[in-house]
């Protein structure tokens, strides 16, 4: 692989012997997917603090520290682990203390997890405790590099946020998370991002079940496929209905506020004046040349090509 001088550095234990096992290990990962570089990432969504009889048995051996290092780093050797070098957050594990008593649930696994999460926050490891990273505040930018594990979470992150990242392992993602690389293949790349199917259902698609046996039978006919668009009919669920036969879009922007809100795309095809162009006290755009003179907004989610006005158009929209 061709590596940077500060990648060199971390290699040759610059930053510890946990980084240069970290390093090794996506050397090696990378090597074996005949990859030429590694990228920079900020994101890392991994698993340290579920428990497991392999976890348990390597914290008795030689407390996180080993356990971090066998499964996390595929490191034999006695390390001790730093703070992570980027953002880290742990995806889904096992029951909390709230559970006892209530479910199933081995006491010993609690204790063992809540050992972990204090052992793991300590070093920058944000518990989220969620599959769906993306629905508690780690939401990626379109374009931006992650290291994240969970199947569903990478196909969300690639698809509708627009990011890159490919499916991820403990290892892999472990080691992401002490150096802030990961192997530039995959998902990463241009070249493997173009849509090459595309899809049309001619037939409603409305339950749960309905959408896992498309996506099962689509996949049976295409095992290797980016699918560029999918026309369907009746779609309910989470999302706005589809009209007949048209295709749902995703918009991508740069975000000023973060956060979620859903409600009815209002869409207009005009720029839409803030400074004296709409009321603010009820949301209804005033300006009597614009096409949806008269219109409020209220309540919805409005889509305009820009903005303008004066420089104070945001405070009436706040307002």
């Amino acid at each position: 692989m061709i590596l940077t001088d500060d990648e060199k550095r971390m290699r040759d234990g610059a930053e510890g012997a946990a980084v240069a096992a970290a390093m090794d290990l996506l050397i090696r990962y990378g090597d074996a997917l005949a990859c030429e570089r590694l990228c920079d990432v900020r994101n890392v969504a991994g698993s340290m603090t579920q428990p497991s009889p392999v976890k348990e048995r390597r914290v008795r051996e030689g407390g996180w520290d080993k356990a971090f290092a066998v499964i996390n780093l595929d490191c034999d050797d006695d390390i001790e682990v730093p703070a992570m070098r980027v953002p880290v957050c742990q995806l889904q594990h096992g029951f909390g203390s709230d559970a006892a008593g209530i479910v199933p649930y081995p006491a010993a696994n609690i204790e063992l997890q809540a050992d972990a999460e204090s052992f793991y926050g300590r070093r920058g490891v944000n518990i989220l405790a969620t599959c769906t990273p993306y629905q508690v505040g780690n939401i990626p930018v379109r374009g931006e590099h992650l290291a994240w594990m969970e199947s569903s979470a990478v196909i969300y992150a690639n698809s509708v946020l627009g990011a890159r990242t490919n499916c991820e392992g403990l290892a892999s993602s472990g080691a992401a998370g002490l150096t802030g690389k990961i192997p530039c293949w995959g998902n990463h790349r241009d070249e493997n991002r173009h849509g090459t199917h595309l899809v049309d259902v001619r037939t409603r698609v409305d339950s749960l079940l309905d959408w896992g046996m498309l996506g099962y039978f689509a996949g049976e006919e295409q095992r290797r496929a980016v699918y560029a668009a999918l026309n369907s009919v009746g779609t309910r669920r989470r999302h706005r209905p589809l009209a007949r036969r048209t295709r749902m879009i995703t918009l991508h922007g740069r975000t000023v506020v973060p956060g979620y809100a859903e409600g009815e795309a209002l869409v207009s095809a005009e720029p839409v004046p803030g400074w004296g162009g709409i009321d603010p006290s009820t949301g209804r755009i005033t300006e009597s040349r614009h096409g949806m003179n008269g219109v409020a907004f209220t309540g919805k989610v409005l889509v305009f090509p820009a903005a303008k006005g004066s420089s104070v158009w945001s405070g009436f929209f706040q307002a």
